[in-house]
């Protein structure tokens, strides 16, 4: 049986808009619409809302008094198409060595890495998921930590607070872990993230293997 519509239809009306105020957090708006500003229009595309800011040029359905933004209009070949196509981005490396730091500050190991280059939208956030296999001998009070560091559009240090950490009292350890973490208001643009190490207690022994490094453009 196919369904049968009543009532009267409205009429659906295509409009062309820019974005000219943007609020990346809870989507409010204003579109300047043929010399009128509309505040707060509804969104129809929400993964797309993702990548909307001051300057989008955006298309806009009307119908009856009800809009909505369907989208960014976007021309082939340009840097607003690229991001359209790469609106969730994932870079992963590994590096399977294991290798020791004494150093009560973050910094490489033998081998570098593992190391991603990934290009930061307009959102500004990144997910990096840092893991190892981590190992620690032969003090009261050892332990091991995971970080990363950021250089290019933006330039950010390996930190304790942003990192894997694990600590024990007892004389040797050896565990798998991860840890996700969310950076925000980043610098658009094209930026390297590289995992560095180092040990809880300065001068005791910390292992680290089978590392991977995963970030995700948000």
């Amino acid at each position: 049986m196919i369904a049968q519509l009543t009532g009267s239809a409205q009429p659906m009306q295509y409009r062309q808009g820019t974005i000219t105020e943007w609020d990346p957090g809870t989507a409010a708006n204003k579109v300047l619409v043929g010399g009128t500003e509309l505040a707060n229009v509804p969104i129809l595309n929400t993964s797309e809302a993702l990548l909307l800011r001051p300057g989008s040029v955006v298309g806009l359905v009307v119908v009856g008094g009800t809009w909505a933004i369907l989208g960014r209009l976007t021309i082939p070949g340009t840097a607003d198409a690229a991001s359209a196509l790469s609106a969730i981005r994932t870079a992963v490396a590994e590096v399977a060595d294991t290798e020791d730091t004494t150093s009560a500050s973050f910094g490489n190991l033998g081998t570098v890495g593992p190391t991603v280059e990934v290009t930061v939208g307009p959102s500004g956030r990144l997910l990096v998921t840092v893991g190892a296999q981590l190992s620690s001998a032969g003090a009261l009070f050892s332990g091991c930590l995971m970080g990363f560091a950021l250089t290019g559009a933006n330039t950010v240090a390996a930190a304790v607070e942003d990192s894997l950490w694990f600590a024990c009292s007892s004389e040797s350890f050896d565990m798998s872990a991860s840890r996700a973490i969310l950076l925000t208001g980043l610098n658009a643009g094209v930026t390297t993230v590289q995992a560095k190490y180092r040990s809880a207690a300065g001068g005791e022994t910390a292992s680290f293997g089978n590392r991977s490094l995963f970030v995700q453009v948000l």
